[in-house]
């Protein structure tokens, strides 16, 4: 062990070892050895009878947990043997007392909740995530607790669909099963779970015959009380706009899945929205302005691998105050440019994208900002949204209109400096900023302008 001290002195009581905690009649309540190095199996432990607490998570345990196990202590409240290596089977039964049971980051294979051994009513939270457990979703939800809060199968490899209709779970805050090999419907969930915050059905598609099916009903946007839904890498179909009602949602994750769909204008209700993935999908048509206003709480915004087309919304450009990151790539149709404020925050994945954000348009905007464009006598058009800057006053382009030949803003209110980026401008043929009030020095990249 890496601290063991007082174990086994004849001189020291136990009640003053390491990691044991006693009542005020010497009877051990708790056993506290996590990350302590501890290997072995579980069967000393079994005289314990007060004990209301084990904790041995993070160490080296190993074996089969015994049939008997949760009954050597009847007064159990919270145990955890997580991040051990115990393995096979194992009974999920306890004392009427056990609220918390944390059994993840072990090599079980399979789990069960006796049905001739009721499952304690008091048992809120069953972690079983990141293990080996290669069941039937049927068996696995059979005479599971009933007041739970939270249920954590996350990473293992339970298969089949769902139970229908899927057990009653009134109390439940958090589910996860995650990263499984799920396949089938999704069950009625409003009915079974109403006060569900979190909800992670995520990563079915663990081998070709998994992955859940169908669409997302409308029964959803009764779990009203929903802050996270996690529903990526699956085979889902469609989801209705109604999803725009999950007020108190924090983050939507759609990704990878099979949505041929537009994306809802709803979706842009969702002020408190932290995240939105729905990238690698099929969604069409174009970008709701309306996801413009997600910007106050908005943190990451993910568009991209799918069919959308169309311009990019200038509502976009409030993300730039917000710092939302974004993503639009792999969206070959959304057509050029991206509003001219997104080509200068680099928290967008078009920001180095020439063809969304063309080089002599930033250009201009960079001499625009250093000459003090707000006070010009002239801007029409100028830092438009969309607009070519072929069409900016005092701005003429070749016949085809893809490239800058002339500026000509003589006697225009200008002032401040010549940003040296006008250099970019390498079809540049006139330049006359005559009579304006340019102060500083000539940028000497103006010499690399060779058609000047």
């Amino acid at each position: 062990w890496f601290e063991n001290s007082g174990w086994l002195n004849d001189t020291i009581p136990h009640c003053q070892w390491y990691g044991v905690v006693c009542n005020d009649n010497n009877d051990v309540i708790e056993v506290n050895l996590n990350n302590n190095n501890v290997a072995g199996g579980t069967g000393t432990l079994s005289f314990l009878s007060q004990l209301t607490k084990l904790d041995v998570s993070g160490n080296k345990l190993s074996g089969a947990i015994p049939l008997r196990f949760a009954s050597f202590f009847p007064n159990l409240v919270h145990v955890d043997i997580s991040n051990n290596k115990f393995g096979g089977c194992v009974d999920m039964t306890f004392s009427s007392g056990t609220l918390y049971a944390n059994y993840s980051y072990n090599n079980f294979t399979c789990a069960s909740f006796k049905k001739y051994k009721p499952a304690p009513e008091a048992l809120e939270v069953v972690d079983f995530s990141n293990n080996q457990i290669d069941q039937d979703a049927s068996e696995v939800f059979q005479n599971m607790p009933p007041n739970l809060k939270e249920l954590d199968l996350s990473d293992n490899k339970i298969r089949g669909s769902f139970p229908n209709p899927f057990p009653l779970f009134e109390n439940i805050q958090r589910f996860d099963i995650s990263d499984n090999n799920m396949n089938g419907p999704l069950p009625e969930f409003s009915r079974a779970i109403p006060l569900i915050k979190e909800l992670d059905l995520s990563n079915q598609r663990q081998t070709e015959q998994g992955g859940l099916t169908g669409t997302i009903s409308p029964d959803f946007i009764r779990l009203n009380e929903l802050l996270v839904l996690n529903l990526a890498s699956n085979n889902l179909t469609s989801f209705p706009s109604d999803l725009g009602n999950l007020l108190r949602l924090k983050r939507l994750d759609l990704s990878s899945n099979s949505f041929s769909q537009s994306i809802p204008t709803e979706l842009g209700t969702l002020a408190g929205l932290n995240e939105m993935d729905l990238s690698n999908n099929l969604l069409s048509g174009s970008i709701p302005s309306e996801l413009g206003n997600l910007a106050v709480a908005l943190e990451v915004l993910d568009l991209s691998n799918n069919k959308l087309s169309d311009k990019i919304p200038s509502s976009f450009e409030s993300f730039v105050d917000s710092g939302t990151s974004i993503y639009l790539k792999g969206n070959i149709d959304l057509l050029d440019p991206t509003p001219l404020k997104l080509c200068f925050y680099p928290e967008i994945d078009l920001y180095n994208d020439t063809t969304m954000c063309p080089t002599e348009r930033n250009a201009l905007k960079e001499f625009y900002d250093s000459t003090k464009g707000q006070e010009w006598t002239n801007a029409d058009f100028w830092l438009d949204h969309y607009m070519s800057p072929c069409f900016w006053h005092g701005v003429t382009c070749d016949s085809s209109n893809t490239t800058v030949t002339e500026i000509n803003l003589a006697n225009n209110g200008l002032s401040g400096t010549i940003s040296k980026n006008i250099s970019v401008l390498r079809s540049l043929k006139l330049l006359d900023l005559s009579d304006n009030d340019i102060k500083g020095t000539i940028p000497s990249e103006i010499g690399n302008l060779s058609e000047l």
